[in-house]
This record gives C-alpha cells, structure tokens and sequence, in this order.
C-alpha cells in the first residue's frame, strides 16, 4: 500500500513538472508574426536599432550598392530578411537557435545558432541532427 502510494506521488510530480516545462516553454517563444514584425522593422530602410542601420551597413560594409533592396532570385532583401523571421520558426529548425557561449554549445543534440549559421547549406542535415 505505501509503494503504491509514493509511486502515485511520484507520477503526479512527475506530470505536474512536465505541464510546467511545456507552459514555460510556450511562454517564453515568440509568435512567427512577432517574430516577422521584429525582422520587418530592422528590414526597414529608415529605421536605426542602436543607432545602427542596416540599409547602411549592407551599402557601406557589404557593398550592397541598394542595400535593403537588393535583388536576390528575384527578391530583395528585406523580404528575405522578413521571411527569415517565419522561416527560422518552423517545426524543427527553432532547436538550432540556442548559444551557450561557456560551452559553445546548442541545446542538447541540437546545432549551437554559432554552428547553424556557419555550416554550409546542405551540410545542416549531418550527424543525425535535425535541421
């Protein structure tokens, strides 16, 4: 009767933990529209985050002679920059976002953001990890 009780506890605890994680997780995410705003914003040709411009950089740093409006396969920049913010957020490619800079480490098995945005495209899909 007691074993059974403290397993009962322990199933319990174990679930309440568990909801909590998922609810913490949840919290702490952006939506894929806030996340689209936040990249449309700094996208903007006028806008300055810390007094820094990205049109400015991409013209002055970069070379980007049209800056923000640059065209890429037919899109320019910051609809690309814009998109990144939807895509990035999609199922599974959200666990590459995590940097611990103590470790240089990613969350779990996952890619380190460092890692995932240094590997070439096409070698993301390598050692089991998830893209």
């Amino acid at each position: 009767m007691k074993s059974y009780i403290i397993k009962m506890i322990f199933r319990v605890f174990c679930s309440a933990v568990l909801i909590n994680m998922f609810l913490i997780m949840q919290a702490v995410a952006l939506e894929i529209e806030t996340h689209k705003a936040i990249n449309s914003y700094i996208a903007d040709e006028n806008s300055a985050v810390y007094g820094s411009n990205l049109n400015s950089y991409l013209k002055n740093n970069l070379g980007m002679q049209n800056g923000v409006k640059s065209i890429f396969n037919s899109k320019m920049a910051k609809e690309w920059i814009i998109d990144g913010g939807e895509y990035e957020d999609d199922f599974g490619r959200y666990l590459n976002h995590f940097y611990n800079p103590f470790n240089n480490k990613g969350w779990g098995i996952f890619f380190s953001a460092k890692d995932w945005a240094t590997t070439p495209i096409g070698n993301q899909y390598e050692d089991g990890k998830y893209s």
